[in-house]
């Protein structure tokens, strides 16, 4: 698995290649990363020491090639 995270002005950005439960879902209209966006939440709640959101932009059982969380204030 190759992640990243990178600064999206104002925002956090995490990408992930692999992703066990978008790739078994596999041909969703929505987006599947409810447990890494859950994950990726606290982790930044707690690094930042203040509440995020974290939005799914990109997901791999919609068909892109990797998933992507944007990680924001709320």
């Amino acid at each position: 698995m190759d992640a990243s995270i990178q600064t999206c002005f104002p925002n956090y950005c995490f990408s992930a290649d692999y992703a066990w439960f978008a790739n078994a879902r596999g041909g969703s209209e929505e987006s599947y990363g409810h447990f890494s966006r859950g994950r990726a939440a606290g982790f930044f709640t707690r690094l930042l020491d203040r509440d995020v959101k974290t939005v799914e932009t990109m997901c791999i059982a919609k068909g892109d090639s990797w998933c992507e969380f944007t990680i924001g204030e709320l």
